[in-house]
């Protein structure tokens, strides 16, 4: 017979089951198993041991953040999708192991609207990699990316993002494998326009356009010149609507320069801006800038861009101070809320841009 008091059957007794005892260990082992998902989740392939080798100065550990913002990153792709009416996001790395210098890579996709970051889940996405060039292609309507490097190298594949879908495509004629590279629309002239980059001992100077999914090279007259192989002197592009061509920077030298119907002209010779981030702002009807001048130095300036000179704002707030080394940040305008949106990879703060004022999203 059971007796439920002494948990008997019939008259060979057994030890009672201690349920305070079964109940501890379930929810320690419940424990275990969800800070291993944790750990987890920023890349399914990530190991155990590869997140305890995680190396991060004190001063950006994460902990404080909510786990549904991106992960401490770097050289990751950032641009508006007007389709979708979002940000969107994707990839990046870190250096998880100083000793043996080797990076994670990510192959994560985000969206930022109303001040919420969402991590989307996408059927298919592109593999792991860290700066590929990346611009929001007006004429075609959807994002495409193109290249960077991953765990693998150097990476030349194209890939478009819309709906919440990443396809991948097979154009007969690519640039060549490259990360680095400085990529935007021309509404002047109505297609992406991809510029330089690098393949680690050489940079490119050659100029590509893309437009319904067919890549083909330009022949300027001029360009630019190598800017990318040291990251503090990185070229950034963004299309000027005020002014109607695009602009581009950098911090070593090489000026500002100009492309519209298929050429480039230097504007203004010397030291450039923006190597933190670069953006057409339409409330204030002007280019943005953040970073800059100086490549040595740490900065923070806001810049804007008046036809023929760079301008330092005087503005409110204090976004993060921009160190020169690699591309930790990127700047977008998001014309759904209204505001430039900077998003400062290895802190993972997140800050606005409107009215003059920096706000951080918290």
């Amino acid at each position: 017979m059971f007796n439920q008091t002494n948990l008997v059957w019939g008259s060979m007794p057994r030890k009672r089951l201690d349920l305070n005892r079964i109940r501890t260990t379930a929810l320690f082992v419940v424990a275990v198993l969800l800070l291993s998902a944790l750990l987890m989740v920023e890349d399914p392939a990530l190991s155990a041991r590869t997140v305890r080798s995680l190396e991060l100065p004190p001063s950006l550990h994460v902990a404080a953040f909510p786990k549904s913002w991106p992960s401490t990153r770097q050289q990751f792709m950032m641009t508006y999708d007007a389709a979708d009416g979002y940000v969107v996001l994707f990839g990046g790395f870190i250096m998880h192991n100083k000793t043996q210098n080797t990076n994670l890579y990510y192959s994560d996709t985000w969206i930022f609207k109303g001040d919420v970051w969402t991590k989307l889940s996408p059927p298919t996405s592109p593999p792991a990699r860290a700066d590929a060039a990346i611009a929001y292609d007006a004429a075609d309507g959807y994002v495409v990316m193109f290249g960077g490097v991953g765990p693998n190298g150097l990476l030349n594949d194209t890939w478009i993002f819309a709906g919440g879908t990443w396809t991948q495509l097979s154009p007969a004629v690519s640039p060549s494998a490259r990360q680095g590279s400085a990529m935007t629309y021309d509404a002047a002239d109505g297609y992406v326009v991809l510029y330089g980059g690098d393949n680690s001992t050489t940079a490119f100077t050659d100029t590509w356009r893309f437009v319904g999914g067919v890549w083909s090279q330009l022949t300027p007259t001029k360009s630019p010149g190598p800017t990318i192989l040291y990251k503090h002197h990185r070229f950034v592009v963004t299309y000027d609507a005020n002014h109607s061509y695009v602009v581009g920077t950098a911090c070593n030298g090489c000026g500002t320069w100009k492309f519209v119907g298929g050429q480039w002209a230097v504007i203004r010779p010397g030291n450039g801006v923006g190597h933190a981030g670069m953006t057409f702002d339409p409330a204030i009807n002007l280019v943005l800038a953040i970073g800059g001048p100086l490549p040595e130095k740490c900065n923070d300036a806001t810049w804007i861009w008046t036809g023929n000179v760079w301008k330092e704002l005087s503005v409110s707030g204090t976004p993060p101070c921009i160190p020169y080394l690699d591309a930790t940040t990127q700047m977008v305008y998001d014309t759904t809320d209204g505001y430039a949106v900077l998003f400062y990879g290895m802190s993972r703060e997140t800050w606005t841009f409107s009215d003059d004022t920096w706000s951080e999203v918290v």
